[in-house]
């Protein structure tokens, strides 16, 4: 199975395959604890949320899953995007999620609508990464370029072009 991404949990390493699995294994023992099953195609990113002792999963097919660590069941799953969610962070009960249609998304984590709060668009080419800094999210993409957003209101402060 191939690794596309990875988070560590206490003991259990998790890891996102092509085949669109999340797999926890024991670090000590290398023993398999868990497969997770519900996106459909490639995991591509996740982010353990400690104080809930839950992970976050987005995938290819667009979809991002939250799973209890406790009994590796599934809580919640969203249809996040119509393209591949490509990276995601969860911040004050906010979902953020950043995806090949070449947008960034906010909404509400737990019982929210399918529908977005807030969509950042402005980028020409998949989105790649993200981060949050207090007010700001910040965005790559393919486009070359690191964008600056206010996260309350989607509007783009920055663009730093890089090059081609």
């Amino acid at each position: 199975r191939s690794v596309n991404c990875l988070q560590l949990c206490n003991s259990i390493v998790y890891y996102g395959t092509e085949e669109g699995h999340v797999v926890g294994m024991l670090i000590d023992s290398g023993e398999e604890v868990a497969v997770l099953t519900s996106h459909t195609q490639s995991v591509n990113c996740m982010q353990e949320l400690e104080k809930e002792y839950r992970l976050l999963t987005g995938a290819a097919d667009g979809s991002v899953c939250l799973w209890d660590l406790a009994d590796h069941s599934l809580v919640e799953m969203v249809k996040a995007h119509a393209f591949s969610v490509n990276c995601l962070a969860a911040v004050d009960g906010i979902l953020y999620t950043g995806s090949g249609d070449c947008t960034l998304q906010a909404r509400p984590m737990l019982g929210g609508t399918e529908e977005p709060s807030v969509t950042f668009s402005g980028h020409t080419a998949p989105v790649f990464s993200l981060n949050i800094n207090k007010d700001l999210l910040f965005s790559g993409a393919g486009d070359c370029s690191v964008r600056a957003w206010n996260r309350a209101s989607g509007a783009c402060l920055l663009h730093l072009p890089g090059s081609p």
